[in-house]
């Protein structure tokens, strides 16, 4: 398996604390480490390969022009980094890729029997959609790819488990992936997203079950701005013996109470 994580020049210290959790909790289970540079200000010579400790030699840094990736000017980063994530799975020399942000950190050592099943299947189920806020993306890529319904992989977000022959598929099937991306990525268009797209290829390709168990073992703990309000029930999972990872988005950070900063500061200190 290899990991991958899409950094912008303003991350790179939540990078640093990612790299961290690697060398922390990881060993000979990952192959490649992919650290995929998505802002113009940003040289391979940023990246200090010394934050992953034993895993150093495992880095490879790309920057997305090196895949062929020159962003429309008028996408932020939120849409950019989604590109890359693809793009970056579809290069990747594992069989799996498990895509991360930035922020998304490793709270406990990770066991290969969580993630994969006696048949080598990933450990991840259907999500669950809980409102209709991805209708339009669906309803899309329904029509783009002809199929009646999609099973969007959970957890939905990070980490994100991709088998790496179905995004390449994906990728090259498309005449022009990256304009039909941007072009139908952005809410006012049709807000495809780059793990609803793969959930649709999955289906369209009706090999759920081949790479896939459908049964989760993991939990992820990841807190948005808006989800502020609700930090105890966040908090709570957390600190769940299933939850592999954790990620307080920067803007949620300065929303929080300076107790709820502290306990976070104090997780994070004694995780990683």
């Amino acid at each position: 398996m290899d990991l991958l994580t899409v950094v912008y020049r303003d991350e790179l210290y939540l990078l640093e604390h990612q790299a961290y959790s690697m060398s922390y909790y990881f060993g000979d289970e990952i192959q490649n480490i992919y650290v995929i540079l998505n802002d113009d200000m940003l040289t391979h010579d940023d990246i200090d390969v010394s934050w992953y400790g034993d895993l150093g030699y495992k880095v490879r840094i790309f920057h997305r022009n090196e895949f062929g990736y020159y962003p429309q000017p008028h996408l932020n980063g939120w849409y950019t980094q989604q590109v890359c994530k693809i793009l970056g799975t579809a290069h990747a020399e594992s069989k799996w890729c498990m895509i991360l942000d930035a922020k998304t950190w490793f709270i406990r050592p990770f066991e290969t029997s969580e993630i994969f099943d006696q048949y080598n299947r990933a450990r991840f189920a259907i999500w669950d959609i809980p409102h209709n806020f991805w209708d339009r993306g669906i309803e899309y890529l329904k029509k783009h790819y002809n199929i009646p319904r999609i099973d969007w992989l959970s957890p939905a977000g990070v980490p994100f488990l991709a088998d790496v022959k179905t995004m390449r598929e994906m990728v090259y099937e498309e005449p022009d992936f990256i304009n039909w991306f941007e072009s139908n990525c952005e809410f006012h268009t049709n807000g495809i997203t780059e793990f609803l797209c793969y959930s649709a290829w999955l289906t369209k390709r009706g090999n759920f079950d081949d790479l896939y168990s459908g049964e989760q073992v993991i939990e992820v703990a990841n807190l948005a701005d808006y989800d502020v309000p609700n930090f105890n029930v966040w908090w709570k999972k957390v600190h769940q013996e299933n939850t592999l990872t954790a990620s307080v988005h920067p803007r949620a950070y300065k929303l929080l109470d300076k107790d709820q900063r502290k306990a976070w500061d104090e997780f994070v200190k004694d995780r990683i």
